[in-house]
This record gives C-alpha cells, sequence and structure tokens, in this order.
C-alpha cells in the first residue's frame, strides 16, 4: 500500500478514487449512483480501477467494471490495471480483469507487459494465469536506416514491396535528385512525377529524370539514353525484377525500350506490359490510323483502336487477350482470335487457373459479364468482375434502376445504395465472400446475406489464411475499430489502410493505428476510402476520403502497431505505402519513423 498511497499524494484524486483508496465500497456505489464518472483520470493519469488493481480491491474492482470501467484503461506511460495487478501479485484481481476483456499482452510506454511485470517480480501464480490466456511480448528491434534531409518532398515516398527499402525526391542546390537508402544519386532539372519505383523483389530501383529539355530513365543510379520524352508509366519492371523497359519520344516517333534495346518506331506507343513470369513484353503501337498490338516484337492484326490499359497475360503467362475497336464496335481478342462484337468492353479479366476469361460488354445501353464466351444477365451497368481463388466462381458489382448489387454465380444479392467495387473479396477457400455496401447513409459489410451493424465507414475487408476469420476497418463517431467476426476491438483514432493482414498461418491479426490524433474535422466525419465507389448519385466516386493522404496524415499523431490488440512501442508515423510484412507465423516487420529518422522495424510474437 506504500507505492499507492505515494501515487494519491501527488495525483489529486478524485472523491471516487479517494474511496477506493480507502476501500470503502459502500461510499464508492453511493458516488458512482449520484453520477460519478468510473474511467475519470487525475493528474497522474490514474483511474479508480488502477487504484484497486495495485491494492487488489476484489469487490469495488468488480462494482467499477459492473458499472462501466474500463479494463484496459491507461495511465500516461499506457500502463493497464492488469499491470498494477501482476506487478503487485494479484492473481484474483488480475483473473478478473481478464475476465472483463483486459489484454493480456497489453504493453507500457517502456515495452513492459503485465507478464513481464508478474515475471520481474516473482509472483509465478500471476504469471500462469496471464500464460493460460495467451500473454505474449512483442519484443521490437530498431535499426535507423536513414534520416529525411531537409528538402524532402513527403509526397515523393516510395517503399519497396518487401518494406525493407524507401526511396524519395529531394532538393538540392536549385535541382532534384533521388535518396535511396540514404544515399544520394545526381541532381536533375526535374524528376518525372510518380516514376520512381522499386523493382517487386525490392531489389532494382528506376525512374525517369529531366536534363535540359531531354529526358531519360536512371536504373539504380546509371543514366540510360536521352530522348525529348518518356511515355505514361514509363520506367517499369517485370515482374520478376530482372528486365526494365520503358516508352520513349524522339524526333516525335514513339518506341518501346527493353533493357535499354529500342525497339521499331511507331505514331504512337503505349500500354506497355510484361508477362507475370518475366519472359515476354507487349505494347499497343499506332501506325497511320491503325493500332495494333506487339508481342515480343511481333505485330498482331490491325485494328481501328485498342482499349486503354486492356492488354493482359493471364496468371501463367501463356494466354494474351486484349480489347480492339472495328468500327463502332469493340471486340475482345484472345491469343490472337477475335470475339464477338458489342459497342462497348471493360474488366477483362483471367481467372486464377488462367483457363478461364471473363469482361464486361455494352449491347445498346445494357451492360451483361461475359465469363468463358457465354452471355450473363443484362443490367445497366456492370463492373468489378472478379474470379474465386480456385477459379469455380465469379462475382461483380451490377447497377439495375439506380439500386447496386453482387451477384455472385448468377445469384443475385440484396439491392443497394452503392457498392464498394474493390471490397468484394472470397475466402482463399473460395467458400464465403463479403464486400461494403451502403445503406442509406452508412456502410454494412455483407457477408453471403448477412450485413454487419452500420457503420460511418468500412474499408480494408480481409479473410485470414485458413479462411475462418473475416476482418475489417469500421469508423464511427470518428474512431476506427477492427471488426472481427462481427466482434469490435479496441478503438483507434485512425487504422492505415491497407495495414490490416493476418500472419501466414491465421494466428494473429495486425495492423497499424493511430492514437492521440488530432485532425481536421473533415478527415474525422468523411465516411469512405481509397476504393471505387459506385453509387446512385454518380457511376464513379474516387477518393471520397482526403484524411488517408499521406503526406497530411502520415506525421499527425503517434502511431503503434496492433497485434491482437497488443500495442507495440509508440513511433511518430508510418511511411505512406507501408504495410506489415510476416517473415513468419511470429514474426513481421516495416518500416516506420523515429523524429527525421526511417527505422526498420522488426517485431517478434514471443510467449
Amino acid at each position: 500500500m506504500v507505492l499507492v498511497a505515494a501515487a494519491t499524494t501527488a495525483s489529486a484524486v478524485t472523491l471516487l478514487q479517494d474511496a477506493v483508496q480507502e476501500n470503502d465500497e459502500i461510499l464508492a456505489r453511493s458516488l458512482i449512483n449520484d453520477g460519478a464518472d468510473v474511467n475519470k483520470i487525475d493528474r497522474a493519469g490514474w483511474a479508480s480501477l488502477h487504484y484497486a488493481a495495485a491494492a487488489g480491491q476484489i469487490e469495488i474492482g468488480r462494482l467499477l467494471i459492473d458499472r462501466g470501467a474500463d479494463a484496459n484503461i491507461g495511465t500516461f506511460s499506457h500502463l493497464r490495471p492488469l499491470h498494477l495487478a501482476a506487478r503487485y501479485g494479484h492473481t484474483a484481481f488480475a483473473s478478473m480483469l481478464l475476465d472483463a476483456g483486459a489484454h493480456a499482452g497489453a504493453v507500457s510506454q517502456t515495452g513492459s507487459s503485465a507478464l513481464d511485470q508478474a515475471t520481474l517480480n516473482g509472483y509465478t501464480e500471476v504469471e500462469t494465469l496471464l500464460r493460460n490466456h495467451g500473454g505474449f511480448r512483442l519484443v521490437t528491434h530498431n535499426r535507423v536506416m536513414m534520416r529525411i534531409p531537409h528538402g524532402a518532398l513527403e509526397s515523393t515516398f516510395v517503399l519497396s514491396h518487401d518494406c525493407r527499402r524507401a526511396a524519395f525526391v529531394t532538393h538540392r542546390h536549385g535541382k532534384l535528385a533521388v535518396n535511396v537508402d540514404g544515399s544520394e544519386d545526381n541532381a536533375y532539372d526535374g524528376i518525372g512525377e510518380n516514376t520512381l519505383k522499386f523493382s517487386a523483389d525490392g531489389g532494382r530501383y528506376a525512374y525517369a529524370a529531366q536534363d535540359g529539355d531531354q529526358w531519360l530513365v536512371v536504373v539504380d543510379g546509371a543514366e540510360g539514353s536521352r530522348y525529348h520524352d518518356l511515355g505514361e508509366n514509363s520506367p517499369m519492371f517485370s515482374p520478376d525484377g530482372r528486365t526494365m523497359g520503358y516508352v520513349a519520344v524522339r524526333y516525335g516517333r514513339w518506341l518501346a525500350v527493353i533493357d535499354g534495346v529500342e525497339g521499331k518506331t511507331y505514331d504512337r506507343v503505349g500500354g506497355l506490359t510484361f508477362s507475370p513470369d518475366g519472359k515476354r513484353t507487349v505494347y499497343a503501337a499506332k501506325l497511320g490510323n491503325k493500332w495494333r498490338v506487339v508481342l515480343d516484337g511481333d505485330e498482331d492484326k490491325e485494328y481501328d483502336g485498342l482499349g486503354e490499359d486492356s492488354i493482359h497475360f493471364s496468371p501463367n503467362s501463356s494466354r494474351l487477350a486484349y480489347v480492339a475497336k472495328v468500327g463502332r464496335n469493340w471486340l475482345v481478342v484472345a491469343n490472337g482470335v477475335p470475339g464477338k462484337t458489342y459497342g462497348g468492353e471493360n474488366n477483362l479479366i483471367f481467372s486464377p487457373d488462367s483457363k478461364r476469361m471473363a469482361y464486361g460488354a455494352r449491347r445498346g445501353r445494357k451492360w451483361l459479364v461475359v465469363i468463358d464466351h457465354k452471355e450473363q444477365k443484362k443490367y445497366d451497368r456492370v463492373d468489378g468482375i472478379r474470379f474465386s481463388p480456385d477459379s469455380k466462381r465469379v462475382a461483380y458489382g451490377a447497377r439495375r434502376k439506380g439500386r447496386w448489387m453482387v451477384v455472385v454465380d448468377r445469384r443475385e444479392g440484396k439491392e443497394y445504395g452503392a457498392i464498394r467495387i474493390e471490397s468484394i473479396v472470397f475466402s482463399p477457400d473460395s467458400r464465403r465472400f463479403a464486400y461494403g455496401a451502403k445503406k442509406m447513409r452508412q456502410w454494412v459489410v455483407v457477408e453471403g446475406n448477412r450485413e454487419s451493424r452500420a457503420y460511418d465507414a468500412v474499408r480494408d475487408i480481409v479473410y485470414s489464411p485458413d479462411s475462418k476469420r473475416l476482418v475489417y476497418a469500421a469508423l464511427r463517431d470518428g474512431k476506427w475499430v477492427t471488426v472481427v467476426q462481427g466482434r469490435e476491438g479496441r478503438e483507434h483514432d485512425n487504422i492505415a489502410p491497407g495495414s490490416v493482414t493476418f500472419s501466414p498461418d491465421g494466428t494473429h491479426l495486425a495492423f497499424v493505428a493511430q492514437r492521440r490524433a488530432t485532425l481536421p474535422s473533415i478527415f474525422q466525419s468523411n465516411a469512405a476510402d481509397d476504393d471505387t465507389v459506385f453509387g446512385e448519385d454518380s457511376d464513379l466516386i474516387f477518393g471520397e476520403s482526403s484524411y488517408e493522404d499521406p503526406t497530411s496524415t502520415w506525421r499527425i499523431g503517434k502511431w503503434v502497431t496492433v497485434v491482437d490488440d497488443v500495442e507495440s512501442e509508440v513511433y511518430d508515423g508510418f511511411l505512406p505505402g507501408m504495410k506489415l510484412v510476416f517473415t513468419s507465423p511470429t514474426t513481421f516487420h516495416t518500416l516506420a519513423l523515429k523524429g527525421s529518422d526511417i527505422v526498420h522495424v522488426e517485431m517478434e510474437v514471443q510467449p
């Protein structure tokens, strides 16, 4: 009791906290009945439940919890009541907290868990209790990778796919230079917007640079040939990272350049694409009034036009398909064979096993989905076609009379005001599917025919690798939570978009969360994410939420990694585009900010 008394001397306690310390249950109950706030904290950051836990006062603790005390309430240093019960060996109180939802593995600001407190102080009974309740620690190793210099352009930050490397553009003596992992390349008059990128394996990087009135591609610091201009999306790497290509313009003539080798010149070139195995290259080329697809240097049949971004390889790289225009009509060409003509086509997609193909087609004012050359039902609009992982099932969004639905295996789902097309997802075993839908002014997650409760926004709908659990991030009253199988987790000021993930074995759920954020009101009230939304007011609504703009939020507030509701140490920010990369069921890494330093963070879940 000496330590607790010392804490209260300096903390200007409330009447309820005073009653708790005096172990006066009758007075405490009376104060609560009169409206005392059971979660009010004093100047030291302690709530009534902290004092009860430190003293092991079971009956008052139970009273506080029954009247709404937060079993996970933290002090200024993030000590939870469970930390204090474990520190002073109060096994029964710790058990009561766990039954009330206390997180066994929650850590303090110094990274200490309740299990650490029990072990440090020799309370083996409490230690055993915590281990039996899945208590674990997040062991973190931070390695400073580089310091962000003055003049760095935040909007240009790019991370490698494996989150082990970082690059950005910075000012240098009136010019611009690319900084990769702390080392700067040569300075240029300009760097092409959104051209800085890493190869898929993270081993290489490239970008477009301006030198006077000429442009060049820089690969791993080495300069390529100079041209008068470069095409859209140039440069780009093959999926295996071994090949690099781009589209260039010289004296008004366009050409594709693959690993420094220039191809034939045309009036226009675009849509450069590599096959998934990285061995084949294709692009669209215009000569006169005709367009053709050029595959590995060989020209296909001429057409009046080619669909923008419509050239696709199958996942196994054996098939090639694209959308072509003949007169006023459009058709799909698969392996050089033209299909049936329609008034318009979109969403060309291959199944994961490469054996099936589907696309949207317009006939008159109606749209339909064509699957394996078979026409499906007509609607006012179709979009977002998906194959299941086993390639046997097909889902897509369809609009009829201003209302949207998801059609799965020809079966229409419930109609909604809008659906979030990018959220349509099948479980890994292909048996389950889910998506986000707008109901009145709020959003729900629909799995099969079951709706979740309504939220202001939903995003990041993810199934666990074993297909047993469904999780998503949801916004309500300005706070974000993860919802796992319908059960809400703790509230956060924000959850980093795209960070929600499971460990490879599906045991652990992890994400990046923001706390103590001070966001403009527009950020807190906006109710969507970066996915494409199809709704009744507009066919396409992109980027409804600006709170996800990385240049405006990645440094606001403090950020933590959360694993099964256990928080890591606090970071000043996480880089835009970051994700949590698991390397085993219990270890993962990412990149974060500590002050002006970019640090590589390795985390391990330890029992």
